[in-house]
């Protein structure tokens, strides 16, 4: 009976403690979104967001997939990124979107879900060309007013500054998704690595959870989401 008895309290106990466990929004999010309104800050950051008649872009397509898993209507609010995000940690929005990486300084205000996907960016060739083997000395054309000059700078190579990229001649350094619409190849040459995130109210575990585990599920679709829109 003893035995019996230790079992039935262990048992008891081990349930608790998985109760425990279980992800728990203190405000209610995923309970208040389900069937109701998911409340979404954008901003510009083409092409994860584009800002037009309606929002479209990447992220906004992820974003209207996850809402029908909730059935929920979605209120877009557009801003700026320290807006929304102080909007977002006030409970005002319930996500936030807009090309962030999972290294984002908003990290202290926001909870940033786990990265959904790696851009890389790299110096790509026409695809008939040979890749350079050095870059030392090279010329490399690249975006004006972009991080991509410096990180071409710290390769020993000399930036060809451009106020967008168009079309590829010659080294060029780019974002990988952009390779196979710019007819391009990659040198091998990697500048830099970005995981990219969405940002969400910060405490709501059940409805980050439930977001990170929906984006998860679409990580095979960003490639062509990503081929879609920038073209």
């Amino acid at each position: 009976m003893c035995a019996v008895r230790r079992f039935a309290i262990g048992l008891a106990m081990l349930v608790l403690t998985a109760a425990c466990n279980i992800p728990r929004d203190p405000e209610g999010t995923l309970e208040r979104v389900t069937g109701g309104t998911l409340r979404v800050g954008i901003t510009e950051s083409d092409p994860w967001v584009i800002i037009k008649d309606e929002p479209t872009g990447v992220e906004v397509t992820l974003v209207e997939g996850f809402a029908k898993t909730l059935s929920a209507d979605i209120e877009w609010v557009e801003g700026t990124e320290a807006d929304l995000i102080g909007a977002l940690e006030r409970r005002e929005l319930d996500l936030v979107i807009g090309g962030f990486t999972s290294n984002s300084p908003w990290g202290q205000k926001a909870a940033i879900t786990v990265h959904y996907h790696e851009v890389v960016v790299v110096v790509a060739v026409p695809e008939g060309d040979d890749p350079p083997n050095d870059l030392t000395g090279q010329e490399v054309t690249v975006e004006s007013h972009s991080e991509t000059a410096g990180l071409v700078e710290d390769k020993g190579a000399e930036p060809n500054r451009v106020p967008e990229i168009e079309s590829v001649e010659g080294p060029t350094a780019l974002e990988d998704y952009r390779l196979e619409n710019l007819e391009a190849k990659p040198t091998g040459h990697i500048l830099t690595r970005h995981k990219h995130s969405m940002a969400a109210a910060p405490g709501e575990n059940a409805f980050l959870v439930s977001l990170e585990r929906y984006l998860r599920s679409r990580r095979a679709d960003v490639p062509r989401l990503l081929q879609e829109f920038s073209q």
